[in-house]
């Protein structure tokens, strides 16, 4: 959660450029501009109108990956920034590790 006072993490959902990315990659993936039945040109052994939609959806999960790797900032994320000061956990409480305390060597 975002600190009172504090900038909040950054979402891609309140950035309107992020949005008409999206719109405009649906837009150009939904061949509605060409003609009805259009079938030719043939490229590749396929309908123009599929390459299209094919290469649409690849620009789309390209760009959508790009988002939410390079313009989102988790709350975690956020709270490890340089604009912060460390946190350091309250007194008392225990860190949890990964080291196996059951006593059977790791086997489940």
């Amino acid at each position: 959660m975002p600190q009172e006072g504090g900038p909040e993490p950054r979402e891609p959902i309140r950035a309107p450029l992020a949005w008409a990315g999206l719109l405009l990659l649906v837009l150009v993936g939904v061949p509605w501009y060409l003609p009805a039945g259009t079938i030719g040109p043939v490229l590749l052994g396929f309908p123009l109108w599929t390459l299209i939609a094919v290469l649409s959806s690849l620009a789309l999960c390209g760009y959508l990956s790009w988002m939410l790797l390079s313009r989102w900032e988790t709350p975690e994320q956020h709270a490890d920034s340089p604009q912060e000061p460390p946190q350091e956990p309250p007194r008392g409480t225990r860190r949890e590790t990964n080291e196996d305390t059951s006593g059977h060597g790791g086997a489940v």
